[in-house]
């Protein structure tokens, strides 16, 4: 019994082992399907989303279309039915004008054929009639006389007559002129302005009928009073031949009124002719203008035919396109719905897969806890319970049954759960099977990938050797043309070289034949200078002017760069040019103090050199010996005082000294205040300053990046500004190299940022700025002189209109980021503050203030930042530092503008030219020559700093020192390597002429150096005398052991050059 409780056990445990693992089983594949229904759902809904985004998109395109379409369609509609008005307005128009021009021709053409006809009728009865007189007038010739003195004149009639014909003669022309001038001006360009001059054309013909039309019924008129005449004439007659006396002088004097008015009136008719030619010229010139009308008119309806046929072809092009854009949208639609319907059917029928097993699940949960008898007694309850055996027989058999019932079931529970077993093990060996084929299908997928990979790879990697090859091959090509060139240049070259090289040859020869009595008379030179440096020693053994402990040297100790020293010093100082002799220092037995000595052949001239240091002079012996100097020069070079050119040299230290002359440590080098020497050039050998020198010049030093400089603060911001260009530079090349575009931008491990802050402050004083609180700016009104400018110009100070370029009136929100963000040491902070700024923006809660004349890029990405929904795309890659860049330099160039303005240096319109509108796209090259140009324009100002600070002149003069300085400093190039280069304090020259004002200045003054040349030359010899004065030595002070002498106050150290040149005999 025992034994069979015991395996009833261990078959229970097994059991229920099996089950909880199926359970387990069951649990973890229903998390993976619910997972992987999850990620479905995640993935329908995304492609849901951007389909209905793409569904909003085409929408929005479709209607912009359609609006579109509507709008050209009405356009359309209007440009028709205007074309069809100006049809029918210009149709109607010409008709009208044709009806009008006929009518006045017609009327035009019946007045001409009128007065033809009268006049040839009065012309005939005038002709018969005037033979008549002539006949009466031999018979009445002796009465006329008697009766001319008793008969009065009758009046003239013809006077308004006349005027009246000259005025239509001179309408008549004006008309024509008119005419004609419009004739010419006609074309087919505007057609309502040729119907305005036909209807001004058809006002002047009115114009000229009308006063044509008075004159023909004046003459008319004319014409009836003279046959009235002529009737009353006739009678008169016949009334004179019935009288003896008295009647025919009077009817003489009618006949010749007569005849006078009959030649007036042929004379008018000529000019009636002459004005049909003319109207009838002016009527064929308006056909001719109404044919072009017509032509153009055609022209006009083709060209409107044309127009309207590509219209119509643009609106079928856009109808087409509407249509299909409609089709397509239709066609998403239903994929839309299609795909909806699907989604939700299936999403139905997983639910309701789900709900079905969950009710199997506890069906067979039910199941299995019925046959695993968890509602029967344990094995460890029947182990406690007592047994109780029954007292008779019946309740005895009564509980075998009943244990041999609990033994059934439990005989059955066990052969349920051996065949759920059974059913388990097959489908979990299923299972297994289904993932191992899985398995070797997925591995097997990953194998075909990886070798489409690495085919693919393989591809690349011939693609990318095969573009490098091309690339070198490219490479190859321009550099063997290069070469080309370089050879075809340097064959050239050698050609030219060839033919030099010729010339040379026959030169040389020609020299080799002198060369042999040059070196005769090289070794008689150096014989005779051996027996002057024997005299010298000699001297020497007299006068000793070295230390006592140095007695038994021979030669001056001297290391080899003092010795290299004083050559560049003789050469530099005494204006030795071109000379590159072998020079030989002399023995301390040198009575003169000979420092250097030397010869040498230059050209066909022997040169003999000799330096000397002399004792220091006071500046009263220096002056009075003067003369002095002009006695020696004569004595050397026996020649007579006219023949002595004199040039002098005068050195004046304004302000500090020269650079080269301090010596500065790299760390002092920003400590350097800069130098101003004046130089003044003179032909007298007078030692105060000449009334009138040949050339005087400023020589002008400054170091970028003085410490105590008032443009430092800008300086800090152009090496900023350089740097990232550097930088950018650098990034743009990375991604243009590797495949990968997403490199992160990084600043370089060498990167200094002159205008570093505080973060947290950084930060405190950005969350002002966006709510418009500028309190953070007021601590620095403290420092800030306030700026007078007067009227007068004289007044206005440089240092002034620097400071007060800090609170400009134009300062804007670009330019208040900008003097925040540049104080930011590293990119990511950078990023952060930007995001945040664009944010603000985004979400309305502030709205940046800027100028109109502000061109960033940020002003024109402002108006578009409203309609965005996030900033993310204005922040990636190297965005953010290029926006950076570009205010930037907006701020630092609108600085160096006020400053230029204010100070009075430039006008607006130079100032427009040194500062270039920037371009649409971000190009570094554009950037790096503006920040040349500003550099350029910060040393000017720099070295106008220093000359206003430390001389006292008028503005006026400043003025054109600055327009001859910016034109030098504008001539500086600057290369990469210069740029990359720029934060390290470089001294810049500047040599410019020196205003007159100055001179009156150093008049009482003493120069610190003064150089005097003397030069006598004649055919076979030339003497040149340098001697120069100087408050310091020009030479090392160990050579010649001067630190024992105390030198005086207004004394100079005196070196004297003699180059003496002879020429060759046979040379």
């Amino acid at each position: 019994m025992e034994n069979h409780s015991q395996e009833s056990h261990v078959v229970k445990t097994d059991g229920e082992e099996t089950l909880e693992k199926k359970i387990s089983c069951l649990e973890t594949e229903n998390t993976k399907m619910r997972e992987e229904f999850n990620v479905q759902r995640a993935k329908m809904k995304e492609l849901f989303l951007q389909k209905e985004e793409e569904l909003k998109r085409r929408l929005e395109d479709n209607i912009s279309l359609q609006d579109e379409n509507a709008k050209l369609k009405n356009e359309l509609d209007e440009a028709k039915s205007q074309l069809v008005v100006a049809d029918l307005k210009i149709q109607n128009d010409i008709l009208i004008e044709r009806r009008k021009a006929q009518e006045e021709i017609a009327s035009l053409q019946q007045v001409i054929h009128e007065t033809v006809e009268e006049s040839s009728c009065v012309r005939k009865r005038q002709d018969t009639e005037i033979s008549k007189l002539k006949l009466s007038l031999v018979k009445l010739q002796e009465e006329n006389v008697m009766l001319k003195s008793q008969l009065p004149r009758e009046p003239q009639l013809d006077g308004p007559q006349i005027s009246l014909s000259t005025v239509t003669k001179t309408l008549a022309r004006k008309v024509a002129s008119q005419l004609g001038a419009d004739a010419l001006s006609l074309g087919p360009d505007n057609l309502e302005e040729n119907m305005r001059k036909a209807q001004e054309d058809a006002e002047v013909l009115r114009s000229l009928v009308v006063p044509l039309e008075h004159e023909i019924k004046a003459l008319k008129e004319k014409l009836r009073t003279t046959d009235d005449e002529l009737q009353k004439c006739k009678e008169g007659q016949l009334l004179k031949k019935q009288q003896e006396s008295g009647s025919s002088q009077e009817s003489c004097d009618m006949c010749r009124n007569y005849e006078a008015q009959l030649v007036k009136i042929q004379e008018n008719v000529k000019d009636l002719e002459k004005q049909l030619v003319d109207s009838e010229r002016m009527l064929n010139v308006q056909k001719e203008d109404l044919a072009k009308e017509v032509e153009f008119r055609h022209e006009m309806e083709q060209k409107w035919n044309e127009k309207k046929e590509e219209h119509k072809i643009k609106v079928a092009e856009l109808t087409d396109i509407s249509q299909t854009a409609q089709k397509t949208l239709l066609e998403i639609k239903k994929n839309f719905e299609h795909i909806q319907r699907t989604i939700t059917d299936e999403l139905s029928r997983l639910t309701r897969e789900r709900e079905e097993v969950q009710k199997h699940l506890l069906a067979l949960q039910k199941q299995n806890e019925n046959l695993m008898g968890k509602h029967s007694k344990h094995s460890h309850q029947l182990q406690s319970e007592s047994i109780n055996m029954p007292n008779n027989v019946e309740d005895l058999h009564l509980s075998l049954l009943k244990t041999h019932e609990d033994l059934i079931m439990a005989r059955v529970a066990q052969e349920v759960a051996e065949e759920n077993e059974r059913t388990l093990r097959s489908e979990v060996n299923l299972l297994r099977e289904e993932m191992v084929r899985e398995s070797a299908a997925k591995e097997q997928q990953v194998l075909m990938l990886k070798n489409d990979i690495s085919e693919f790879k393989l591809q690349l990697d011939k693609y990318a050797r095969e573009q490098r090859s091309f690339t070198e091959k490219e490479e190859k090509l321009d550099q063997l043309e290069k070469q080309l060139e370089e050879v075809s240049r340097e064959k050239e070259k050698a050609e030219l070289a060839i033919t030099e090289l010729k010339q040379r040859v026959t030169s040389l020869q020609q020299e080799l034949d002198t060369s042999e009595t040059v070196q005769k008379d090289f070794v008689r030179l150096s014989q005779s200078l051996q027996v002057q440096l024997e005299r010298i020693r000699q001297a020497g053994s007299e006068v000793r002017w070295q230390h006592e402990e140095d007695v038994d040297e021979l030669l001056i100790r001297i290391l080899l760069y003092v010795y290299s020293t004083i050559l560049n010093t003789c050469l530099k100082y005494l204006g030795i040019d071109n000379v590159i002799p072998i020079f030989i220092l002399c023995d301390g037995k040198d009575y003169n103090k000979t420092a250097i000595l030397g010869t040498i052949v230059q050209k066909n001239w022997l040169n003999t050199i000799e330096v000397t240091n002399n004792e220091i002079q006071a500046l009263d012996i220096v002056k009075n010996d003067c003369s002095q100097l002009l006695l020696n020069h004569h004595k050397l070079s026996f020649s007579q005082p006219s023949n002595v050119s004199v040039s002098t040299l005068s050195t004046y230290h304004l302000f500090g000294f020269r650079h080269e002359t301090l010596e500065l440590p790299e760390s002092e080098e920003s400590c350097f205040e800069g130098s101003i020497t004046l130089n003044i050039m003179a032909n007298s050998i007078l030692f105060d300053p000449p009334t009138r020198s040949s050339k005087n010049s400023l020589v002008l030093e400054i170091i970028t990046g003085r410490n105590n400089s008032a443009l430092v603060n800008l300086w800090h911001q152009l090496l900023l500004l350089n740097q990232y260009l550097m930088i950018l530079d650098t990034y743009k090349e990375m991604n243009a190299k590797s495949n990968d575009k997403s490199n992160s931008l990084q600043y370089p491990s060498d990167f200094i940022n002159p205008c570093v802050k505080d973060q947290d402050k950084i930060m405190e004083n950005v969350n002002l700025l966006l709510i418009n609180d500028y309190s953070y700016r007021k601590s620095c009104y403290n420092k800030i002189e306030e700026i007078y400018i007067e009227n007068d110009e004289n007044n206005i100070k440089l240092k002034q209109c620097i400071e007060a370029a800090f609170f400009r009136p134009n300062i804007d929100f670009t330019d208040l980021m900008w003097e925040l963000l540049m104080c930011i040491p590293n990119y990511t902070q950078i990023t952060e503050c930007m995001h945040k700024i664009f944010q603000e923006i985004l979400t309305g809660e502030y709205q940046p203030q800027l100028n109109v004349t502000n061109n960033t890029k940020f002003a024109k990405i402002l108006p578009e930042l409203s309609h965005q929904k996030t900033v993310t795309h204005l922040l990636v890659g190297c965005l953010p530092l290029e926006t950076l860049v570009d205010i930037g330099f907006e701020k630092v160039s609108n600085d160096y503008k006020y400053i230029l303005m204010n100070a009075g240096f430039i006008t607006f319109d130079d100032i427009q030219t040194k500062f270039q509108k920037q371009s649409e796209k971000f190009d570094s090259n554009f950037y790096r020559k503006k920040l040349i140009n500003m550099i350029q324009i910060h040393i000017c100002l720099e070295f106008m700093l220093l000359l206003q600070k430390h001389i006292n002149c008028p503005t006026d003069v400043l003025q054109s020192s600055l327009e001859y300085v910016l034109k030098e400093i504008a001539s500086i190039e600057f290369s990469i390597e210069a740029l990359k280069n720029l934060h390290k304090n470089k001294v810049y020259t500047l040599t410019i002429p020196a205003p007159n004002i100055l001179i009156n200045e150093v008049n009482k003054g003493i120069p610190a150096t003064w150089r005097v040349n003397l030069v006598s030359e004649s055919e076979l010899s030339k003497t040149k005398t340098i001697t120069y004065f100087s408050d310091m030595p020009i030479f090392p002070p160990n050579m010649y052991y001067t630190e024992h002498i105390n030198k005086v106050n207004e004394s100079f150290h005196i070196t004297t050059a003699v180059i003496s040149s002879t020429i060759g005999t046979h040379m």
